[in-house]
């Protein structure tokens, strides 16, 4: 059965079977969600706060590196490929994540902690641990916090942003916030408007002043040899625009939109004992996600529309470093879900259509990880479908079937795998895995855990073709609200 018509199958059957209807109405969009919300309203706030951790904490995206350590990865900000994922890592990240619904429940509030961990082969984890507080000082002054701890084949980070909120009304506020984390010129200074109506929903616009103290660190204050040989200094300020923008839960068609841009800048790398090596990376980028659904008797259905992409040119500028070339990655997603819930009974699917794309054209490839170039490109569907019994409070079990159907240039990708001393795709681009669920929800929050069971039979123990086991990774989640 192919997962297009897969796909058609549980859509009739979540309509035919499960007579669906809305839950509530969530709270409204001028308050923050309650610890006990459960919604239908779904969310891609998720897939916007993960692409803009990748922008921002650059120092901590996982990635090789080449012939000096201080060479920046140059195969995409996003991090859709590394040698750290092996064949099944899209299926597992696909597996483990919040579904949209929890993550607008989790965008709504205003503090709490959630964690993600799934295995990812026989050794290693995968985990994602935010949490978030907001302190009320006063009528018109909020501070608050938001911390995320992760590893995993993109980033390894512990990562933290303060913001300071100037309540203007209860329909504006603005306000700064600043990230923290261990290497200091990856700091970034942000400042941000807010404005939100009952009528026409909310929208906020951040400008962020990215790697904010690097020139100053490196250029003015300088820094000793021994400690980094090779300096970076941006000819002019990066900076980063964001905005997000959604109409009200209140009316039954709901529009939603994130985007993020960091306009191309020049920095240049410069070493600190050899005069002859220096190079230029010209690099931008940018994300932008669009969703629309309706919300009706029968619970929430939708269309959405992702991508990102990023480019570099990367020219070397004296005779140590020959290197000049240019790589552009490059994701699109279109994808429908459904959500709804009848009784103790929930129920939601998500199918995606994707293409991926990595290029790299040039002379000289002295400092990229790949030795020539590259025209490598994925077809990708996948689909996600649930059935739970879910009430408010207690006990939680259900069925998920996760799919992951991938079509690719074979070529291309041994090529560049072979250059990551790894093997990527060595047994088959597609997977397939079907999740018995168990949890427990609670007033204020709830614990799931899910094991997988391999469909495709091809993660199974080395040497034992026949082997009976069908374990194919396991994963729980955690959310608590206060």
């Amino acid at each position: 059965m192919t997962v297009r018509a897969l796909a058609v199958w549980v859509l009739l059957l979540c309509g035919s079977v499960l007579p669906l209807r809305a839950q509530s109405p969530a709270v409204s969009d001028t308050t923050a969600a309650p610890a006990s919300a459960s919604t239908t309203h779904v969310s891609m706030a998720d897939w916007a706060s993960f692409r803009r951790h990748l922008l921002l904490d650059r120092f901590h995206n996982r990635g090789p590196r080449a012939a000096d350590t201080t060479v920046h990865y140059d195969r995409g900000v996003f991090r859709h490929l590394t040698p750290q994922m092996d064949r099944e890592y899209a299926l597992d990240l696909l597996s483990y994540r919040f579904p949209m619904a929890e993550a607008y429940t989790w965008s709504r509030t205003r503090r709490g902690l959630r964690s993600r961990v799934g295995s990812t082969d026989r050794t290693e984890w995968a985990f994602v641990t935010d949490v978030k507080e907001t302190i009320v000082l006063g009528d018109r002054h909020r501070f608050s916090f938001d911390a995320r701890l992760q590893e995993d084949g993109r980033a390894q980070r512990s990562f933290l942003e303060m913001s300071y909120h100037y309540v203007f009304n209860d329909r504006h506020q603005a306000g700064l916030r600043h990230t923290f984390s261990r290497y200091k010129p990856d700091f970034d200074v942000t400042g941000f408007y807010r404005v939100q109506a009952p009528q026409w929903g909310r929208a906020q616009v951040d400008l962020t002043l990215s790697n904010a103290y690097n020139n100053f660190i490196y250029s003015t204050l300088g820094v000793s040899p021994k400690d980094r040989d090779i300096l970076r200094i941006y000819e002019t300020p990066p900076l980063v625009a964001q905005i997000q923008a959604a109409t009200p839960t209140r009316y039954p068609v709901r529009v939603e939109v994130y985007a993020g841009w960091r306009p191309s800048v020049t920095a240049t790398f410069t070493s600190q004992t050899s005069s002859s090596f220096q190079y230029k990376d010209t690099e931008g980028a940018h994300y932008a996600s669009l969703m629309a659904s309706y919300t009706g008797t029968y619970g929430t259905a939708g269309l959405f529309y992702r991508r990102d992409q990023s480019t570099l040119k990367r020219n070397g500028t004296r005779s140590a470093v020959t290197s000049q070339y240019h790589s552009e990655q490059r994701l699109q997603q279109y994808g429908a879900f459904a959500v709804g819930a009848w009784r103790n009974w929930a129920g939601d699917i998500r199918y995606t259509i994707e293409r991926y794309t990595d290029r790299q054209t040039g002379d000289d490839f002295s400092l990229s990880p790949l030795d020539g170039p590259l025209d490598y490109w994925e077809d990708r569907q996948t689909l996600q479908a649930r059935l739970r019994y879910a009430p408010d409070r207690g006990v939680q079990a259900g069925l998920k079937y996760t799919a992951y159907a991938r079509t690719l240039d074979k070529e291309e990708s041994k090529y560049l795998t072979r250059q990551w001393t790894g093997e990527y795709f060595s047994v088959q681009p597609s997977n397939y895995r079907l999740t018995p669920l168990l949890g427990y929800r609670w007033p204020g929050g709830s614990v799931l855990v899910g094991v997988g069971y391999d469909l495709d039979k091809d993660d199974l123990p080395p040497g034992i073709p026949d082997s009976p086991s069908r374990f194919d990774n396991g994963y729980g989640r955690l959310t608590i609200y206060w």
